[in-house]
């Protein structure tokens, strides 16, 4: 049960699930309470608010919508939220990471499709309950504090299509099931 914080009995709603499990991953990846700005004004469709905006020296990186434990992060109303939010972070301050989350499940999304346009799907998402050590490790490293500036989002989802494709294409051979995309073009090359 989602509702409750196994270990406060407390209510599991959006503020806590910031608090409890979004902000301490923030900090495992470097971040501090200087580099967080909480509740960012927003001009989109009235007057909003980003729970989320992370800089570091200064430059804004990253911003990060957050919803509570359980949530569904794919629903397209939310993923809508995060891009007018992205529109106008990217146009006022060249933000090139937006990241949705539930404390769990962490989507992200850049704009490798059409510059400053948030693209329609994610480019990376993790269930961190599902990880092994290495690939939180990995992740730990690639969006760190001392990384997030030098990171070049572009290959970053170039890299993370190829290493879908891949692992799509080594489940189909271990399953007997060659996925259809791999059949057809190796048959448009032959």
């Amino acid at each position: 049960d989602l509702s409750k914080d196994a270990n406060s009995g407390k209510a599991v709603n959006e503020e806590n699930t910031k608090n409890w499990y979004i902000i301490p991953f923030l900090k495992a990846l470097g971040y501090d309470r200087r580099d967080i700005s909480a509740e960012e004004p927003i001009q989109y469709k009235g007057d909003k608010r980003l729970d989320l905006y992370i800089s570091v020296d200064g430059t804004p990186v990253m911003l990060v919508e957050c919803k509570k434990r359980g949530i569904n992060i794919n629903d397209p109303k939310v993923v809508k939220q995060l891009s007018g939010y992205f529109y106008e972070k990217v146009a006022k301050d060249n933000v090139e990471l937006a990241v949705l989350t539930n404390g769990d499940d962490y989507i992200f999304f850049t704009d490798s499709v059409k510059p400053n346009v948030m693209d329609e799907e994610p480019y990376f998402s993790i269930r961190l309950l599902e990880m092994k050590y290495g690939e939180i490790t990995e992740l730990l490293n690639r969006y760190s504090k001392e990384e997030i500036t030098s990171l070049d989002f572009i290959e970053d989802v170039k890299e993370q299509k190829i290493r879908r494709e891949s692992k799509s294409i080594a489940e189909g051979l271990v399953n007997g099931k060659i996925p259809n995309y791999l059949i057809q073009s190796v048959a448009d090359r032959v």
